[in-house]
């Protein structure tokens, strides 16, 4: 055999019985061959001993509508190529040689294979027989296609299950950093809360609360009698009695002179009719 042979190109037989009538008996020796050799035999084969010298026998030879077999160059058996073709047209066998025998026992079948084979299935020949070429292409999609969509498939199914473990653990980091951020964010609130409130405390002016209140008692008249004096975030509210509005005005302008603060204002002066007093509410701003 060639050592450009293409392999594992199987080749099978058949058997083509032709009768005189052209009725015909397709019988397929082995159906799971890629290409075929047909051994046609019947009535409709004719036969002559092989002379060379022959002229019938060289016209039988070179006649283009005729399959033609020389048998170890005593016989020559011939059929002709309409009803062969005729006949395998429909049998969706790929035939890469016709064998004609009178009678089927007279050849050696796995012969004639291992020679079409030689022949025909060589890579020198297959550059020469582009219409092979593409049906032995065919068959052999055919049967690469299901493994390859077997693993397309695997492929497929792994890469759904591997999308599905990296979408669940970007669902769980997305989760764990939306719940880290949210606390970052409270902690960052309440660190910013605490550094407001400390701003705030450091601004609150040191008030000597003692002296203040002896300088507002230093200020107060005689007919003025002080009932509290709150203070409160640099805020300080005096509250008192007094028998006139004069002398609560006095006071009030006494504060604004003697005490340092931003402002005083009378918030409330309103006369008790049963008691005959002046009952106020001053504030200071220190």
């Amino acid at each position: 055999m060639k050592k450009d042979v293409i392999w594992p190109c199987r080749v099978s037989a058949v058997i083509l019985t032709i009768d005189a009538d052209g009725n015909y008996l397709l019988e397929r020796m082995n159906p799971e061959g890629d290409v075929s050799v047909a051994f046609v035999t019947g009535g409709s084969v004719g036969s002559k001993d092989y002379d060379a010298t022959n002229p019938i026998v060289r016209r039988i030879e070179s006649n283009k509508d005729l399959y033609v077999s020389v048998h170890d160059a005593a016989t020559i058996d011939y059929v002709r190529k309409s009803v062969v073709d005729s006949a395998m047209k429909d049998s969706g066998c790929k035939v890469i040689d016709v064998v004609v025998c009178k009678s089927i026992d007279s050849v050696d079948i796995e012969a004639h294979i291992s020679a079409a084979r030689q022949r025909r299935l060589s890579i020198s020949a297959l550059k020469q027989d582009m219409p092979l070429v593409d049906y032995l292409a065919s068959r052999l999609l055919k049967r690469l296609m299901l493994p390859v969509l077997i693993v397309y498939l695997a492929v497929l199914l792994a890469n759904f299950f591997v999308h599905s473990k990296l979408t669940e653990r970007l669902g769980d980091m997305r989760s764990t950093y939306a719940r880290e951020s949210a606390e970052a964010k409270k902690r960052s609130e309440m660190t910013q809360a605490q550094e407001r409130l400390f701003a705030d405390y450091r601004a609150i002016q040191d008030v000597n609360m003692s002296a203040l209140a002896d300088d507002v008692a230093s200020l107060l008249l005689e007919d003025i009698r002080l009932t509290s004096l709150i203070y409160n975030n640099m805020l300080v509210e005096i509250c008192g009695e007094a028998f006139s509005s004069e002398a609560v005005m006095t006071f009030v302008d006494a504060l604004r002179d003697k005490v340092k603060c931003e402002a005083v204002n009378v918030i409330s002066l309103e006369k008790d009719r049963k008691e005959d007093l002046f009952r106020f509410e001053i504030q200071m701003m220190l």
